[in-house]
């Protein structure tokens, strides 16, 4: 491609990358690949027939793992409020709090320094 044909092209809107393009189709002629004549023929898809009722055996197994799931997530539930309620309802004063961060309390069986 000349000079002047690229500048040509640029005055009528093509970018780089299309005069690159159009370049490299005519020095490569080789590489383009013969149209084909005949169109592809594609397979037909084979579809399977959708299951609406699940197999007898699955449904006793999906009912157990039901309820399992339903078990554990209520005794999580219940776990969680007891820990939420758990303590002994009497409000500690900013002293108290204070003096069991400076000296805590012992534990059961420890003994005094």
């Amino acid at each position: 491609m000349t000079i002047q044909e690229i500048l040509d092209l640029g005055k009528m809107g093509y970018t780089k990358e299309d005069i690159e393009k159009m370049g490299d189709e005519k020095q490569e002629p080789e590489k383009k690949e013969p149209e084909k004549q005949e169109p592809e023929k594609k397979e037909p898809e084979k579809k399977e027939p959708e299951k609406k009722d699940p197999e007898p055996g699955n449904t006793d197994t999906i009912a157990q793992l039901t309820e399992s799931i339903n078990s554990l997530i209520a005794s999580i539930q219940t776990a969680n409020i007891l820990k939420t309620n758990n303590h002994s309802g009497e409000d500690e004063s900013a002293e108290e709090i204070l003096g069991s961060i400076i000296m805590p309390p012992l534990k059961k069986g420890e003994k005094t320094k």
